[in-house]
Order: C-alpha cells, then sequence, then structure tokens
C-alpha cells in the first residue's frame, strides 16, 4: 500500500471576467474555473486579498450548486470524492510520473462572485474606461474578458507585466502585449468578448530559472463606433423638431424619425448595451417630444 501526504494541487485554472458600466461605475464579475487534483473531502480557496460580494460555488460539470463556509475570506467548500473521477495514474503518452496521484479524484468547480475594480472613467470625444486585473495564479490555458455589448478594447491592446524571483530571491518582471507574439487574442466574437491565450512553452522557460508571483494586466476600453451614430441621430432629430415647431406647415417626418430612434434605443438598452452620451441622448428625446408635443398642440387648438 502507497502511503502520501493529503494534498490539493490546482493542476488549471483560468478567469473569466465580465465587465458591465451601471450609473457611471464598473461592476466587474469574475469566474475562477479550477481543475483540481485532491484527495481530501474539502478545497480551501484564499480570497483574502480580494473585495468580493455574491459568491458562487458550482460543481462546473453539472453546474450544481456546492456548499461552502466563508471564514475570514477563506472560503471552505466540501465535496463528496466518491461522486468524482479517479485521476489517472499514466499520461497519454505513457508517462507513469502520475502514480503519485494515486487514489486522488479530478475536481473541477467554478468560483464566481462581484467586486469593484479600478475603474477611472474617460470623457473626451468618445467615452470609454481604463481597468486593470491583479492574479497571484498564472491562468492556464486561458483566460477570457466579457465586456459589455457595444463596447471595444482600444487598439485591440492589453498591456500584461509578470512578477518573478529569481535563485538569488530578487524580483524582476517582464512586460508583455497582446501584439506581441507571445501573447494572442485567440478569439474575438462581436467585438465585446475577447479569449486570451498565453504562450506556455515561453513562460515555463522563464519559470524554470524563477518562480511566478503574481501578474497583471492593463487595459482600456472604448465604444464600438457605430454606437456612435445614435446620439449624432437623437442631435438631428431634435434639430428637425425645432423646425417643425418653427413651420407654418405640418412637416410629420420629425415625428417618424423620433419615433425609429425610440425604437432602436429602447432595443439596445432592452440588450444590455453601452449607450455613448445616453445621458444627452436622453436629454434630447424629452427635448425632441416637448416640441413636438407644443407642436401638436397648437395644431389641435
Amino acid at each position: 500500500m502507497i502511503t502520501m501526504k493529503e494534498s490539493t494541487i490546482i493542476k488549471q485554472k483560468w478567469f473569466h471576467i465580465y465587465e458591465e458600466i451601471h450609473n457611471d461605475e464598473l461592476n466587474r464579475t469574475i469566474k475562477e474555473i479550477m481543475d483540481i487534483y485532491t484527495n481530501k473531502n474539502y478545497i480551501c480557496h484564499d480570497l483574502s486579498e480580494v473585495n468580493f460580494s455574491n459568491l458562487q460555488v458550482t460543481n462546473y460539470t453539472n453546474s450544481d450548486k456546492l456548499q461552502y463556509i466563508h471564514s475570514n475570506k477563506i472560503i471552505e467548500i466540501p465535496i463528496d470524492l466518491e461522486k468524482w473521477v479517479d485521476v489517472p495514474i499514466e499520461s497519454c503518452n505513457n508517462n507513469k510520473n502520475l502514480k503519485k496521484y494515486d487514489r486522488y479524484k479530478h475536481i473541477k468547480i467554478s468560483i464566481s462572485y462581484q467586486t469593484k475594480p479600478y475603474f477611472k472613467i474617460k470623457k473626451k470625444i468618445a467615452n470609454g474606461y481604463e481597468t486593470y486585473f491583479i492574479s497571484k495564479y498564472l491562468p492556464h490555458p486561458e483566460f477570457h474578458i466579457n465586456l459589455q455589448k457595444g463596447m471595444k478594447l482600444k487598439s485591440d491592446s492589453i498591456n500584461f507585466t509578470f512578477y518573478f524571483k529569481n535563485h538569488a530571491n530578487k524580483e524582476f518582471d517582464s512586460k508583455f502585449n497582446t501584439k506581441n507574439n507571445l501573447l494572442n487574442i485567440q478569439k474575438e466574437i462581436g467585438k465585446n468578448k475577447y479569449v486570451i491565450n498565453l504562450d506556455s512553452e515561453i513562460f515555463n522557460k522563464i519559470n524554470e530559472k524563477s518562480t511566478f508571483i503574481s501578474f497583471d494586466f492593463y487595459y482600456e476600453v472604448k465604444n464600438q463606433s457605430k454606437f456612435l451614430l445614435l446620439p449624432f441621430f437623437m442631435i438631428f432629430t431634435w434639430f428637425l423638431s425645432i423646425i417643425e415647431l418653427s413651420s407654418a406647415n405640418l412637416l410629420g417626418f420629425p415625428f417618424v424619425i423620433l419615433v425609429t430612434v425610440l425604437i432602436i434605443y429602447l432595443n439596445l438598452i432592452r440588450e444590455n448595451y453601452e449607450i455613448p452620451y445616453n445621458k444627452l441622448v436622453i436629454v434630447l428625446f424629452f427635448l425632441t417630444f416637448i416640441s413636438l408635443l407644443v407642436k401638436t398642440i397648437v395644431l389641435l387648438s
């Protein structure tokens, strides 16, 4: 019989980041997905450096919610080992080094929570914001950034800084960008979802002579250009309403344009799109509506 010390090993971990702007504040939901080898009947997850809320823990294979105890920002998750598959004792290339994981179970869980990130809004010609994310775990094989609909990365660019410690216990860092060959945007869906793949071979070579400490990535987000047309059309509609109000005759088309723009706007809001200059759009809508209402009253009187 082989005896071993109980332990928990995170074999893979990647992040899904979901961002949404509400009342000029950035709300961020983090989902951490982990493949774990363990022979314990519980998993401890450290969130001591994260200010979070709305924590949920689920079995990633079937989406069942898992119980947990939250104590001093350490999440204790009890698990039933009998319900999980055994870790194979051989790898795909017949390497038997996995023998040390005999009687371990392969656990796959998802931990999601909300947090308030660093956020600096930009209010120049186009709306947007800048933010960053910090992790003490190197994501593998990738991580996902999900921006609010109607937004995209500025210049499709993310700046990364990786922090390491060498054998002399001195810290150093390496800086990269998604435009380098080392970091690739693997997939882009609808200009608001990005899947970033880290070149594991390069970072494994770095890790051979150093110890990974943490990494952070910084990025800027802006509105997709086509949605800037909505405030433009609203300004145009308001201008037409002034012409309608000052005209002796009934022009009619400002009413049609107002209804059309309103339908488009409400559909975008319902689908949770970020509308650039939204407050201006709302003000212009009411000014246009009042102008056309006055014209209607004049016609009926």
